[in-house]
């Protein structure tokens, strides 16, 4: 087999077509949870705090547009030429998520917005999800 294998997520493109959204999720500071891949296995769930993003990175980038959150429709994006232009440029972007891997530098993914999503959703500060005492009664949703 040759190429790249596709994501579960991959495929709902071809299933939904233009009802299909893909939305990025990011942040300029704060904290988020994660279950942490070690050698003797998964720990977690745990908090990460994250400080100011590096320069030139997207998260940089929409911080300093200064309007605190906000939402990015790239599919828009034709009729900006600047945002256009930025959205079809290679950049760095915070890359998190429920399972974190500790490798230097996976934190930052490489991607090309315009392509990679259909919009961005920015949050100024967040912070980590708080874990329940105790697991919810069967039968139950929690």
């Amino acid at each position: 087999m040759t190429g790249r294998v596709k994501s579960a997520g991959g495929h709902l493109p071809d299933e939904l077509g233009l009802a299909y959204y893909a939305l990025a999720l990011t942040f300029h500071h704060g904290s988020f949870q994660t279950l942490r891949w070690t050698v003797r296995g998964m720990r977690g769930p745990e908090e990460v705090a994250v400080g100011i993003p590096p320069r030139r990175s997207i998260e940089y980038t929409l911080a300093a547009i200064g309007y605190g959150d906000l939402l990015v429709d790239l599919r828009g994006a034709a009729v900006d030429p600047d945002l256009r232009d930025w959205a079809g440029r290679r950049q760095r972007m915070r890359s998190s998520g429920s399972i974190s891997l500790p490798l230097p530098g996976s934190e930052l993914a490489s991607v090309v917005p315009a392509l990679d999503f259909d919009g961005i959703a920015y949050a100024r500060c967040t912070t980590r999800a708080r874990p329940l005492s105790a697991p919810p009664p069967a039968g139950t949703l929690g």
